[in-house]
């Protein structure tokens, strides 16, 4: 008898597991954000990004007029970079890069705004321009960064956001 009762709870749970599941399932379809090439107006946007190759998106990036298409384009180069920061050549690209990103980033905003379903924003660029300022010791640019996000009301995925990061970046700059 006691076996019978195992095996009830055991497959009601396993039942209770897959119908869980499935509305986890169904809950991520109905999710109102769409993928960057959905979003994206040139075709060849997504598979510039794909690809990885920073020259092709380079090329392309001198291509595509969109404000959405440059904020991807411009958003996965950056993060390419930024992942090679300590190659000198690499870190100028990145504040090239960044610099191109910031000066559009007025024109970019409502768009990325509008297409990310909940308002939120999602732009590493402040983020990994800030780090490499303060790793420059470039102390007044990065704390400008980290301003500018917080004045976009953006979050650069830490607990204390944008403003902890600025007393962070106040307090190593006070030491040195």
């Amino acid at each position: 008898m006691e076996w019978i009762t195992a095996s009830i709870i055991f497959f009601g749970a396993l039942i209770c597991f897959s119908i869980k599941g499935k509305r986890h399932i169904q809950a991520n379809r109905s999710d109102k954000r769409e993928p960057a090439a959905k979003l994206s107006r040139d075709d060849r946007v997504p598979s510039a990004i794909n690809s990885g190759n920073l020259e092709n998106m380079e090329q392309l990036l001198r291509e595509v007029k969109s404000p959405k298409d440059r904020h991807y384009l411009l958003s996965k180069m950056v993060k390419k970079v930024y992942a090679v920061r300590r190659e000198p050549p690499m870190r100028a690209r990145l504040y090239d890069l960044g610099k191109i990103y910031l000066s559009e980033f007025d024109r970019m905003a409502p768009l990325i705004k509008e297409t990310s379903g909940d308002g939120e924003m999602d732009v590493p660029v402040f983020k990994c321009l800030a780090i490499a300022m303060e790793e420059d010791k470039r102390f007044n640019e990065a704390i400008s960064i980290c301003k500018n996000a917080l004045a976009w009301e953006l979050d650069d995925g830490t607990k204390t956001g944008y403003k902890g990061r600025i007393e962070r970046i106040i307090k190593k700059q006070s030491a040195t």
